[in-house]
């Protein structure tokens, strides 16, 4: 198991019966970010708990297969804008797209579809790019 949704210890969020528990397993690769786990299970090291806006592509080429999909307990994760400014106050252009990013970016709800030929296909609900 890799990618930054396991603690350090290979544990996970798992949807069980009476809601979700942490199961652990040993890792055999770690990585902090989604990418490099990304990469680690496409060259065949193991599983990874990846988000859907980042591995839809890979699934829907086959590249990537779902597993454990029943026990997804479906959580999500924040995206973070981050300006690593001198010190002082924000810049106007810095703050007029931080404010951009707030008031236009909506990023949907990533689902899985399996269609009637057996591939499956990442749908978006409630995204919007004016």
């Amino acid at each position: 198991m890799a990618g930054p949704s396991f603690g350090p210890s290979g544990d996970g969020p798992f949807r069980s019966g009476q809601g979700t528990e942490a199961v652990s397993a040993p890792p055999i690769a770690r990585a902090s970010d989604g990418e490099a786990a990304k990469l680690l299970t496409l060259g065949g090291i193991g599983i990874a708990r990846l988000a859907l806006f980042h591995i839809g592509q890979d699934i829907e080429a086959g590249r990537l297969v779902l597993v454990l999909e029943e026990f997804n307990p479906g959580d999500r994760e924040d995206i973070h804008a981050v300006y690593l400014g001198q010190g002082g106050p924000l810049p106007a252009r810095v703050r007029a797209f931080i404010d951009f990013l707030g008031e236009r970016i909506r990023v949907g709800d990533p689902a899985l579809t399996l269609e009637k030929s057996g591939r499956w296909r990442v749908t978006s609900s409630g995204t919007d790019r004016r």
